[in-house]
This record gives C-alpha cells, sequence and structure tokens, in this order.
C-alpha cells in the first residue's frame, strides 16, 4: 500500500494542475464567474498555495458583496475565518460580509440561492474529461476553451439535463461527436447503447431520483434479474460509478449513451414518474 502513496499523491496533484487550469479558462471568458473563484480557492488550498487561495478568496468576496447574495455571504464568511488572514483588505471585506449575513431571515433559507444551486452542481469530472480529450487529440484547444465557457454557462441556466462535456459538444452541432462517444466507450471498457429504444420500467426508473439523473447524467434504463443496467454520459468518472452502486443498491452494468438518446431517455422517465406520482 505504502508503495503506491507517491502515485496517488501525483495523481491527485495532476488532477488539482487540471482543476485549476480549466478554472481559469471559465475566468478569461467570465472574469466574475463565481464557480470558477470558488474552485480555484478550493484547489489552492489544497495544494497549500496560501496566497493564491487568499487571492481568489478575496475576489469572491467581492463578488459576493455586490451581488447582495445573503447565502453566499455565509459561504465565504466562512471561509475567510479559516483562513485566518490578517490583511486589512481581508478584514475589510469580512466585516462587509458580516453585515450582509446578518441579514438572513427564515424567508431567505426557505429557498435556496443560484448560487447553491450552482454549487450543487460538480462539474469537476467534467473539467477533466474535457482536458484528456485535449490530450488525447480529440479536441483542439479552441474546442477546449468553447466547452468550458459553455459548462460554465450552462450552470447558470435551470435546465433539466445533466451539464456535461458530451451535451456543450452536441450543443455546439460538433461533427465528431460520434467519434468522441466511441473513444469514450473505448477508453472505459464499456458499450455504447441507445437508451431511447428502451421502454423504462417504474421499478427502473425509480431506482435514482429524477434530480439525481438531471444532476449527474447516470440513468438506469433497465433491470437483468435484479442487476441495474446503467447508462453513463462520463463513463471515464469513476466516483460517479460508485455513487450510483451505492445509491441504487445493486450490482451495476454500465454503458456508455449519447447525449440526444440520454436526453430522450429522460424525457420518458419524467413522463412516467409524473404520470404515476411516483416522482422525487
Amino acid at each position: 500500500m505504502k508503495a503506491k502513496e507517491p502515485n496517488q499523491k501525483s495523481a491527485a496533484l495532476q488532477d488539482t494542475l487540471r482543476a485549476v487550469a480549466a478554472f481559469e479558462q471559465i475566468l478569461e471568458a467570465i472574469p466574475n464567474d463565481r464557480l470558477a473563484l470558488e474552485g480555484l480557492f478550493e484547489a489552492h488550498s489544497r495544494a497549500g498555495n496560501r496566497k493564491q487561495a487568499e487571492d481568489y478568496l478575496l475576489r469572491l468576496a467581492a463578488c459576493v458583496i455586490e451581488e447582495e447574495d445573503i447565502q453566499g455571504a455565509a459561504f465565504a464568511l466562512e471561509r475567510i475565518h479559516t483562513l485566518g488572514s490578517k490583511a486589512a483588505a481581508v478584514a475589510d471585506l469580512d466585516k462587509k460580509l458580516e453585515v450582509l449575513a446578518a441579514r438572513q431571515g427564515p424567508a431567505t433559507t426557505a429557498a435556496p440561492a443560484e448560487h447553491a444551486r450552482r454549487r450543487a452542481i460538480d462539474i469537476t469530472a467534467e473539467l477533466t474529461l474535457a482536458w484528456d480529450l485535449v490530450q488525447a487529440g480529440e479536441l483542439t484547444e479552441d474546442d477546449y476553451a468553447n466547452v468550458v465557457h459553455d459548462l460554465s454557462e450552462n450552470l447558470s441556466k435551470n435546465v433539466a439535463v445533466p451539464v456535461t462535456v458530451v451535451h456543450a459538444l452536441h450543443d455546439r452541432g460538433f461533427k465528431a461527436l460520434e467519434r468522441i462517444l466511441c473513444y469514450l466507450s473505448v477508453r472505459s471498457g464499456l458499450p455504447l447503447i441507445n437508451v431511447a429504444r428502451f421502454e423504462v420500467q417504474r421499478e427502473a426508473g425509480t431506482l435514482l431520483s429524477l434530480d439525481y439523473m438531471r444532476r449527474r447524467g447516470a440513468i438506469v434504463f433497465d433491470l437483468m434479474n435484479k442487476d441495474a443496467l446503467v447508462a453513463v454520459l462520463n463513463p471515464l468518472d469513476k466516483e460517479l460509478l460508485e455513487d450510483v452502486r451505492k445509491q441504487t443498491g445493486r450490482n451495476c452494468h454500465f454503458y456508455v449513451v449519447s447525449p440526444e438518446s440520454y436526453d430522450a431517455c429522460l424525457a420518458s422517465i419524467t413522463k412516467l414518474l409524473e404520470e404515476t406520482g411516483t416522482a422525487r
């Protein structure tokens, strides 16, 4: 086990570097994107880059104050206190955040803020996938920049489908999307399937919640005895595959799916669950 630790640390470092590069790309397109600012703060904090972490946290706090986001203020205030900086700029923002956070009451806690909704959708795995596709020669750097920009923008939209690389490519009319899907199938060792052809039964359709299917990009489209047949949009996201196993409590067989096929299947399941009153 100890022999693997250096490799594990190296992999973690590479993941952090990829996340930093992706979030910086977002900031180039959207300078005050709060998801990117928060992501850069977290990434630099994990890497021990205190000065960079503080800089991004201050930018995030300034955005929260400008937008008068009460719930965002509570989050930023907690992080600033954890940082423990005595810099004058930090102290000034700290006071403004405390004033803003103090305005929080029952009316504001009843419904989550838009920032809270955005943070609930973690696109780190999608950013990593986009970079992997560049490294594999499947995407150009311009394609990558466009995808990262679209991922960030889609987080702010109230869409009923997952925020994924393949959705971004599909929406841009990317001509080689089929090649990308074949690459994902070969790389993951999972077969490519058209789930739109399946008539999903209620038992399968209710193993995952609608919210989960809309956020995470995984859908149970059929059962084989008690095993779940699951279509995923990012088969390289190992954490997603493991989480689906935990969520369903079943032995799972995974497949790669196109965004159009996924969306059609999701629409069918949504209709089924709404008609039977079992949507959750």
